[in-house]
């Protein structure tokens, strides 16, 4: 069938699910054939993985710091480079009239090796990731996602005498990601506390 953009728009194309430390487990396309087929040609699920932050498993308070590494959307993440992003809760802010915790988050490698989680090596990375996310205080659910990433990659294929070939990767890209759907329940701890803490 015919895809126009007004068909897309104002349209669920898929439901995502998610564990508590805001990790991808699976995506669901849903919608007319022809719409989940043209989901599928695009890295949703990466591009969601990459971009929802991680969230802490214990409660925190303001300046609390965790990592997590992430697979970027890009030939070198589909070879197996993953960026440890450090996440900081830098505050409290209202999206609209939604109380959230204010996620920045970011990432650096100086150019060194790197080691892939396909099993061969990087001669060198130089990667760098900014982003922020706005994270529902009362149900965990991330609503806003803004990122933007730069990474160069160069590796090897073949060990002399045989023939050798060095591929060099570049690439820049920007997500945006909001909740459009509404609120539901989110977890609290056995002693009633929530996941940021008191505002």
């Amino acid at each position: 069938g015919d895809l126009t953009p007004r068909k897309l728009l104002d349209q669920t194309m898929a439901s995502a699910r998610v564990d508590a430390d805001g990790s991808l487990e699976g995506l669901h396309p849903q919608g007319p054939v022809v719409a989940r087929r043209f989901l599928a040609e695009l890295p949703v699920a990466r591009a969601l993985a990459y971009a929802r932050p991680a969230l802490p498993e214990q409660p925190v308070l303001p300046g609390a710091r965790w990592r997590s590494r992430r697979f970027p959307v890009g030939p070198a993440g589909t070879l197996g480079l993953q960026l440890e992003i450090e996440y900081t809760l830098a505050g409290f802010e209202d999206l609209g009239d939604v109380p959230c915790a204010w996620i920045v988050f970011s990432a650096e490698h100086d150019g060194g090796r790197m080691r892939s989680a396909a099993g061969f090596e990087f001669d060198q990375v130089v990667a760098s990731l900014r982003g922020e996310a706005f994270v529902d205080l009362q149900t965990s659910q991330v609503r806003l996602v803004r990122m933007s990433d730069e990474v160069r990659a160069v590796y090897t294929l073949g060990t002399p005498p045989g023939p050798v070939r060095t591929q060099r990767l570049r690439y820049r890209s920007q997500l945006r990601l909001e909740l459009l759907t509404s609120r539901v329940e989110g977890p609290t701890w056995a002693d009633g506390s929530s996941r940021f803490g008191p505002r």
